[in-house]
């Protein structure tokens, strides 16, 4: 119980750099603990999209800054399908930000940043 508290405490108003360096982290609970994880990243997944897409739409901060963070979203993304972890976005509660996603994914792809399109391929890909 202290793991879910934590990050939901931490995800709030949480910055460029400790966003980054926290997809890494979500990334190897899903690919360590695979189903194990399926509860905190579901419980923990609104959080993180709300985190995410606030970054991603800011124009105050770098614009490389928001090219980081929409790699390692679509890298998150991609490794969650790649761990057999999709059934979290089916989550009553998470189902409502799956537009965003599919908008960011679709602007991914045909967007100017050439390494974010080919994790959007790969995820499409995957899937």
């Amino acid at each position: 119980m202290l793991l879910p508290d934590a990050l939901s405490k931490f995800l709030c108003g949480i910055g460029f750099k400790d966003l980054h360096e926290l997809f890494p982290l979500i990334n190897q609970i899903a690919s360590k603990f695979k189903s194990g994880a399926t509860s905190l990243l579901s419980d923990q997944l609104v959080s993180l999209f709300e985190a995410t897409f606030t970054l991603m739409s800011n124009h105050v901060i770098d614009p490389d800054e928001v090219k980081i963070i929409r790699r390692d979203f679509f890298n998150f993304l991609n490794n969650i399908c790649n761990c057999g972890l999709t059934q979290i976005f089916m989550a009553p509660s998470n189902q409502a930000h799956l537009p965003t996603v599919i908008d960011h994914l679709k602007n991914g792809a045909v967007g100017p940043d050439p390494v974010a399109a080919k994790v959007v391929t790969a995820f499409i890909v995957s899937t």
